[in-house]
C-alpha cells in the first residue's frame, strides 16, 4: 500500500514521462508532473490539473535547434537548458508536497539534492543504458570536456538516487555492470501506440524476394554502418531482397547514405502516421543497433505482424523468440548480421510465416502494460521506504 504517498515527475521534454505520470495518477500516486510539453491528448484527463506546464523549456529547445547545428555546440546548449530546468524545478519542489521525486538523467541533480535535504525519496528514471556502456559501444558527444562534465553529473545523480527505473533487462544489466546494486533497480518495459499498428486486418499474401525495412538514423548507435556492410555481403552472394529506408539523410555520413542508395529505396524521414503501412508492406524490420535501451519501433512493427531482427543490445529483444517471431544477433558484428540476413533472404517464406507469432508478441507491449508494471514498481519502492 502507498499509504497516501505521492511522487512528482519532472522532465524538460516529454519522451514517455507522460505515460509514467498517467500511471501514477491512475493509482492516486501522482503529486505533480512538470514538463515543457503537454501530455498526449488521451492522457490529459488522467493527469488533470496535476500537470505543471513549463513552456520556457520547450521554447528553449526550439531556439537551441534553430541557432546551433546538431553536434558538440548543440549538446553544450542542451546541457545548459537541462541544468536550468533542474534548478527551476528544484525551487518549485520546495512548495510541492510530494514524498518522492522522479527525475531523468542530466536534468535532476539539483532536484535530488533538494529532495535528499528534505528527506524525500529519489528515483531516477533511466531512459537509456549507462553511459559507460554507451561509450564502450563507440557513442560519444565528440567534445571530451563536455563529455567529462556530463558523465560526472550523471554519476552524481545515480549516487543520489535511492532507486532506478529501467525500461528493459538489458538496460538494467548495463547499470549493474557499472556498479549499481541490482536491488536498487526496477524494470518496466515500455509500450507503443499499438492501435495504429495492429489493424486486425489480415496481411496481404506476399511472394518474391524478402522485403526489409530500416527505420532509424544513419548513426553508429543505430548500427547503420554494420547494416550496410552486411547487406552488401548478402547481395554479393547473389541473394535477392528489397530494402526501404525511413531515415533522415540530412544528418548522416554522405558516404554511408550513398551505400544505402545502392542497396534500396531511401524514403527520408516519414511521419508517424505513415509507418504502419510501411511496416505492413515489409517482411522483416531491421534494428541492428549497437545499443538501444528499448526500441519502440520493434513493438510497433511486431504488433502489425512484421517480425524483427534486432541486436542483443536492443532492450525490446525480450519480445522476440529466436526463429519464431524474429531474430536476435550479436551486437556490433557485421558478419553475424550478414549470415542471418542471408539465411532470411534465402527463405523469405520462412520469415513471412513468423508474422502471426510476431503479432501475438507485439500485442503484449502496449502502454497499459507499462503503466501497470511501473505503478507496481513505485508501490513496491514506497513499501520498502515506508513499510
Amino acid at each position: 500500500m502507498s499509504g497516501g504517498r505521492r511522487a512528482s515527475v519532472a522532465i524538460p521534454s516529454q519522451q514517455y514521462a507522460d505515460q509514467l505520470a498517467a500511471a501514477l495518477a491512475e493509482g492516486d500516486l501522482l503529486s505533480h508532473y512538470y514538463c515543457g510539453t503537454p501530455p498526449r491528448a488521451e492522457l490529459r484527463a488522467v493527469i488533470g490539473d496535476r500537470f505543471r506546464f513549463r513552456p520556457q523549456e520547450r521554447l528553449g529547445h526550439a531556439l537551441a535547434r534553430r541557432l546551433v547545428k546538431p553536434g558538440p555546440g548543440f549538446e553544450r546548449q542542451a546541457y545548459r537548458f537541462y541544468a536550468s530546468f533542474d534548478r527551476r524545478i528544484a525551487r518549485a519542489l520546495a512548495r510541492d508536497p510530494a514524498d518522492a521525486i522522479i527525475g531523468y538523467e542530466n536534468c535532476t541533480l539539483a532536484m535530488f539534492e533538494q529532495a535528499r535535504a528534505a528527506g524525500r525519496l529519489t528515483i531516477l528514471d533511466a531512459a537509456d543504458v549507462h553511459y559507460r556502456f554507451q561509450q564502450a559501444m563507440g557513442d560519444s558527444l565528440g567534445d571530451p570536456a563536455l563529455q567529462a562534465q556530463v558523465n560526472a553529473r550523471k554519476d552524481r545523480e545515480i549516487a543520489l538516487a535511492d532507486y532506478l527505473l529501467c525500461c528493459s533487462e538489458m538496460a538494467k544489466a548495463s547499470y549493474v555492470e557499472a556498479g549499481v546494486p541490482a536491488e536498487r533497480i526496477f524494470v518496466a518495459g515500455l509500450g507503443a501506440d499499438l492501435a495504429r499498428f495492429a489493424s486486425g486486418a489480415p496481411r496481404p499474401a506476399a511472394a518474391g524476394p524478402l522485403r526489409m525495412v530500416f527505420a532509424g538514423r544513419f548513426t553508429v548507435k543505430k548500427g547503420a554502418d554494420l547494416l550496410a556492410e552486411a547487406l552488401e555481403r548478402v547481395r554479393a552472394q547473389g541473394l535477392d531482397f528489397t530494402l526501404q529506408v525511413a531515415a533522415d539523410t540530412g544528418g548522416g555520413d554522405p558516404a554511408l547514405v550513398r551505400r544505402f542508395e545502392a542497396l534500396g529505396t531511401l524514403l527520408g524521414k516519414l511521419p508517424q502516421e505513415q509507418l504502419p503501412a510501411l511496416f505492413a508492406a515489409s517482411d522483416l524490420l531491421l534494428v541492428p543497433s549497437r545499443f538501444d535501451s528499448y526500441g519502440m519501433v520493434v513493438a510497433e512493427a511486431m504488433a502489425g505482424g512484421t517480425p524483427a531482427l534486432v541486436s542483443e543490445h536492443v532492450g525490446a529483444k525480450d519480445l522476440i523468440r529466436q526463429g519464431e517471431s524474429g531474430y536476435i544477433v550479436p551486437a556490433g558484428d557485421a558478419g553475424a548480421l550478414a549470415a542471418q540476413l542471408a539465411a532470411a533472404a534465402a527463405d523469405p517464406d520462412a520469415v513471412r510465416a513468423m508474422s502471426a507469432a510476431a503479432a501475438h508478441a507485439g500485442a503484449t507491449a502496449d502502454w497499459s502494460r507499462y503503466r501497470s508494471q511501473v505503478r507496481a514498481n513505485i508501490r513496491e519502492i514506497f513499501a520498502r521506504r515506508w513499510a
